[in-house]
C-alpha cells in the first residue's frame, strides 16, 4: 500500500502527461496486489469459519467508495479547478487504511501470540 500512498501524493506535485502515465502505472502494478492479499489476510484476522462473512462486509464498506469517489472527484475539481485536492484526499484516504491494516495486523498477532 506504500506504494500507492507514494504515487497519490506525487500526483499532487505533477502536471505533465509522462510522470502522470509513470504514477497510474504504479498505482495500477500494486493495485493487483492489494485484492489478493484482502483476499489472503481475510481468514487470518477473522478465522475461516467466517471468510465469507467477513469478506461479504467488506465488499458491502467498499461499494459507496467505488461509486463515490467519480462525483467526490468531480466535486473536488469544482471546487478547486484542480485535481490537486482530489489527489491529496485519496492519498490521506489510502494512508488511513494503510494505519488500519497495520493495526490490525497487530491486534491479530497480539491474539495469537502463545501465552
Amino acid at each position: 500500500m506504500s506504494v500507492d500512498v507514494a504515487a497519490w501524493f506525487a500526483f499532487t506535485g505533477i502536471s505533465s502527461l509522462p510522470p502522470m502515465q509513470l504514477l497510474a502505472g504504479l498505482i495500477g502494478a500494486a493495485a493487483g496486489a492489494t485484492v489478493a492479499l484482502h483476499s489472503a489476510v481475510m481468514p487470518e484476522i477473522f478465522g475461516t469459519n467466517n471468510f465469507s462473512r467477513a469478506i461479504g462486509y467488506s465488499y458491502l464498506i467498499k461499494v459507496p467508495f467505488l461509486f463515490g469517489a467519480a462525483p467526490l472527484s468531480g466535486y473536488l475539481y469544482d471546487r478547486s479547478h484542480n485535481y490537486g485536492s482530489t489527489f491529496l484526499f485519496f492519498a490521506c484516504a489510502l494512508c488511513v487504511a494503510t494505519a488500519v491494516s497495520i493495526l490490525l495486523a497487530f491486534d491479530q498477532r497480539r491474539r495469537y501470540r502463545p501465552a
